[in-house]
């Protein structure tokens, strides 16, 4: 996990429960993590390429300015940025 946060590589996932897990935070905070999570663990492939191409733009241009660490969910509505302490 720490080579991401050490190359400034934002991190796609479908675990959106990662925020709220103790190791997983921990992590985030310590490797300054670039997290985007899918809003829902249940939606299907197509689903998730739907979002990711509604989105990409706002998705590059949330990883280039926002300092890490932070998790950002992904959905139909665009972005929600959440900062970790």
């Amino acid at each position: 996990m720490p080579l991401p946060g050490l190359m400034a590589w934002p991190v796609l996932t479908k675990d959106s429960r990662q925020r709220y897990e103790p190791l997983e935070k921990a992590n985030i905070l310590r490797y300054c993590m670039k997290l985007f999570t899918f809003s829902s663990g249940n939606l299907s492939g197509d689903q998730m390429a739907d979002l990711l191409r509604t989105n990409l733009r706002r998705i590059e241009k949330l990883a280039r300015k926002e300092p890490p660490p932070f998790v950002a969910s992904i959905s139909r509505s665009g972005l929600n940025l959440r900062k970790l302490r």
